[in-house]
């Protein structure tokens, strides 16, 4: 059995332990709390608790361990590159907040943003960034050194197919490598729609580094030579070469 806790906990015990010291309070809820998970932890020595982050993983129970994974869905983080910095749900549904009479909106947007927030340079709104990704990869495997083979998740979300952590670090390597890699008619994603980069023999096999890309197509977007972050698709080469497969 697992238990999965949202990682605002450690926030929200730090807080009570805090407010009751403000209040003079003889009280230790958050001890209290801590006692009790691990009161359960000695009572169920197959019980395993993991703090993740809200949106991430979500897990219930109903006759049994069912999940619904919103990153591995390819209608939501899921592109066939890499994680989206934000959903594609909210292409068609885009999120809303109201404050007094104001109200502002976020939509999915693969490219760059359509607003002049920032000087129209706010580009974490749904396209590829090795950062993220990159430390995505690095956490699934982190958490498969302890879980092992026992956990498995499904990758993509609906598919049916179940993939232990480091099946899925894998996964997500291999649709970030695929940026590069010229498909079948020679043409590597990361040049969109340039002709000369995929024709001319001069550039053709000559890589940019783009410093983030489309979350639906893959094509490179803003800098050219950001080696600084998305030359860690060199790393990613190396660690899934040295794995098994």
């Amino acid at each position: 059995q697992l238990v999965f806790l949202w990682d605002e906990v450690p926030y929200m015990l730090q807080k009570i332990s805090a407010l009751e010291r403000k209040s003079g309070s003889d009280d230790n809820s958050a001890l209290a709390i801590l006692d009790s998970l691990r009161a359960m932890r000695i009572e169920n020595p197959n019980l395993r608790m993991i703090f993740i982050r809200s949106g991430k993983w979500k897990l219930i129970h109903s006759n049994g361990w069912t999940h619904s994974n919103y990153m591995l869905d390819e209608e939501e983080f899921l592109s066939p590159f890499g994680i989206r910095s934000i959903s594609k749900y909210h292409e068609q549904h885009p999120y809303i907040l109201h404050i007094g009479s104001e109200t502002f909106s976020i939509h999915y947007e693969p490219t760059e943003s359509r607003g002049g927030l920032f000087g129209g340079n706010s580009n974490w709104r749904g396209p590829i960034w090795f950062p993220i990704n990159y430390l995505i990869i690095e956490s699934l495997r982190e958490f498969h050194s302890y879980y092992g083979d026992q956990l498995k998740v499904e990758c993509p979300t609906g598919s049916g197919t179940m993939m232990t952590l480091e099946e899925v670090a894998q996964e997500l390597s291999r649709r970030l490598v695929q940026l590069f890699l010229p498909d079948d008619e020679g043409r590597r994603p990361v040049y969109g729609g340039l002709t000369q980069f995929h024709e001319d023999p001069l550039w053709r096999d000559y890589i940019l580094f783009y410093e983030y890309f489309n979350g639906d197509n893959g094509a490179g977007l803003g800098a050219s030579h950001q080696t600084g972050w998305t030359g860690l698709v060199a790393n990613l080469l190396q660690t899934t070469l040295e794995r098994p497969h």
